[in-house]
Order: structure tokens, then C-alpha cells, then sequence
């Protein structure tokens, strides 16, 4: 159960780190259009 838990809450992190790359990403290509 604990390992569950724990495997969970890697793949949550794993998930916001990829949204924050995408964004990061997203706002160095806006700057280069603008």
C-alpha cells in the first residue's frame, strides 16, 4: 500500500514537471515571435 502511494505521487510529479517544461517552452517560443 505504501509503495502504491508512493509510486503514485512519482508519477504525479513526473506529470506537473512535464506540464512546467511544456510551459516554460511555450512562453521561449512566444517571446521569439514576438
Amino acid at each position: 500500500l505504501w509503495k502504491d502511494s508512493k509510486k503514485q505521487a512519482e508519477v504525479i510529479g513526473g506529470n506537473k514537471a512535464y506540464l512546467v517544461i511544456n510551459e516554460v517552452q511555450e512562453m521561449i517560443q512566444n517571446e521569439f515571435t514576438m
